[in-house]
């Protein structure tokens, strides 16, 4: 009874929720784009001469953030907090994570050139801001694959004159930490 107390208190609390209609249209492009909810990793993976492309072209986008993710990062005194950092388009380009986290990342798929869409992960923090841009919520059991359901994530998009160019992601397993 605890739990669901908790829960209908988080819910209620942010005005960043990511509404039932925003949700239940990322499980109809989630579908349409053949992501299962049973899929253990996102669809697009950039590798090679395309990540080197990505990280290139985000150079400015990371070498600004990377400071503020560590420090961010060094605030927590639970590391398995996950800072993430994509382009506009949802591709992963900077992770900020203790060793075990990111170690973790990696085998699920959550890396360097990572496509974090609708139409490689389905609904998520990155993909929900990515359609609304704007400043999102997420609890776990919000998105659409099953391999994301045990994490709770805020993302918000980056904006330069703006045009939105990037968006970041806390990604938490307790809710709490994301008020």
């Amino acid at each position: 009874m605890e739990k669901v107390k908790e829960l209908e208190y988080l819910q209620n609390l942010s005005k960043y929720r990511a509404d039932k209609e925003a949700l239940s249209q990322g499980a109809v492009l989630s579908q349409h784009s053949g992501v299962s909810v049973h899929q253990d990793k996102p669809k697009i993976l950039l590798q090679s001469s395309e990540l080197y492309q990505l990280l290139s072209k985000n150079e400015l986008l990371i070498r600004i953030s990377r400071p503020l993710l560590n420090k961010t990062f060094d605030h927590f005194t639970d590391k398995t907090h996950l800072l993430v950092l994509t382009d506009s388009q949802g591709y992963v380009v900077d992770l900020v994570s203790s060793p075990e986290i990111l170690l973790t990342c990696f085998h699920g798929g959550i890396q360097l050139g990572a496509c974090l869409s609708y139409s490689s992960y389905g609904t998520n923090g990155f993909s929900v801001a990515m359609q609304e841009n704007r400043p999102v919520t997420l609890l776990g059991q919000e998105h659409y694959c099953n391999t994301l359901k045990a994490f709770h994530c805020a993302a918000v998009p980056i904006k330069k004159d703006k045009e939105t160019i990037g968006f970041l992601s806390i990604s938490s397993v307790d809710a709490r930490d994301l008020l």
